[in-house]
Order: structure tokens, then C-alpha cells, then sequence
């Protein structure tokens, strides 16, 4: 299963919440590549980050990780926030921790734990 908000928020770079704003399929057609607009720094610098992508069928992935993760697609207009990596793409599905933002709660959860860090 994916990690804690907490564990996610301490191993990212750039933490933040935004908008998609695009979505088009990559050139070989394997992936969805996600445009954003940044809302919220949470930690980091977002221009830095890289993504996200997600698959474009859920043939990649396997039938337990799609069980145990739920399907990660995104469409414009959607809240999400991104726990990325300093350099390379931030990946959606694979249980990663980024996700659409489906509460008000679950992304108060995030702002304390970006206030506890220094």
C-alpha cells in the first residue's frame, strides 16, 4: 500500500496543491502528462517538479495494485496535491501519494504536517 502523508511529506522536495489545467497523451501513448497550476506551496519549490504522469491503461498496472490503489486519472479542473521527487516525473498510480484532493479535511491534514516541519 502507498505511504502516510507524514512519510511522503518528510521524503518529497516539493510539496503543493493545484490545478489541472491540461491533459494530453505522450508520444509513445503510454502515458497521460498532466499540466498544473500551482495554489499552495507546501515545501519546496513546485517549478521544480516534473509531472505528473499517469498510465494511460490500466493493462500497466497489475490487477492487485489497482485493487489495493484505486485507478489514478485525473481531469481538468481537479485539486491535487503533489508529493515530488527533487529531479524526475512525479508518477500517479503505483500507490503513489499523490492524488486528487477530495476534502477539505484531507488537505488540512497535509497543511499541519507542512507546518510541524522545519
Amino acid at each position: 500500500m502507498g505511504q502516510t502523508d507524514e512519510a511522503a511529506f518528510e521524503s518529497a522536495r516539493h510539496v503543493f496543491v493545484a490545478t489541472v489545467i491540461s491533459s494530453r497523451l505522450s508520444s509513445d501513448g503510454e502515458s497521460v502528462l498532466y499540466k498544473l497550476r500551482t495554489e499552495e506551496t507546501l515545501k519546496g519549490n513546485p517549478k521544480r517538479a516534473k509531472g505528473p504522469t499517469s498510465p494511460s491503461n490500466l493493462s500497466s498496472w497489475g490487477e492487485t495494485e489497482a485493487e489495493l490503489c484505486g485507478v489514478s486519472a485525473l481531469a481538468v479542473g481537479y485539486r491535487v496535491i503533489v508529493f515530488a521527487p527533487d529531479r524526475g516525473r512525479v508518477e500517479l498510480g503505483h500507490c503513489s501519494p499523490t492524488r486528487r484532493i477530495r476534502s477539505e479535511d484531507e488537505l488540512e491534514r497535509v497543511r499541519r504536517i507542512a507546518g510541524g516541519a522545519t
